[in-house]
C-alpha cells in the first residue's frame, strides 16, 4: 500500500513538474480546435447561405481561426507570477 501511494504521489509531482498550466490549457485548445475544424463540424456549416455577403463556411473557418489566434494569444501571453519569479527570503 505505501509502495502505491508513493507512487501516484510521484506521479503527480512529475506531471505538475513537467506539464504546466499553460502547456494543459494549450494543449486542450488545440484539441479543441482539432474538433472544430474536424470534416462533420464543418459540414454543419456547409450551406448555401450568407453572413455580411460572406458564405457561411467561409465565415466560420475564418471565425474559428481568429477565435483560435486571440485564445492561443491570450494563453501564451498570460503573466501570473510564480514562486520561481519571486526574490528569496531572507
Amino acid at each position: 500500500l505505501r509502495r502505491l501511494l508513493r507512487y501516484r504521489s510521484n506521479r503527480s509531482f512529475y506531471f505538475q513538474r513537467f506539464y504546466s498550466v499553460k502547456t494543459t490549457r494549450l494543449l486542450l485548445l488545440s484539441l479543441l480546435f482539432v474538433l472544430l475544424f474536424n470534416e462533420p463540424v464543418i459540414s454543419i456549416v456547409n450551406r448555401p447561405a450568407l453572413v455580411l455577403g460572406i458564405p457561411l463556411l467561409y465565415a466560420y473557418v475564418l471565425g474559428v481561426w481568429a477565435l483560435l489566434i486571440g485564445s492561443l494569444a491570450y494563453v501564451i501571453h498570460q503573466s501570473r507570477p510564480t514562486d520561481e519569479s519571486l526574490p528569496p527570503d531572507e
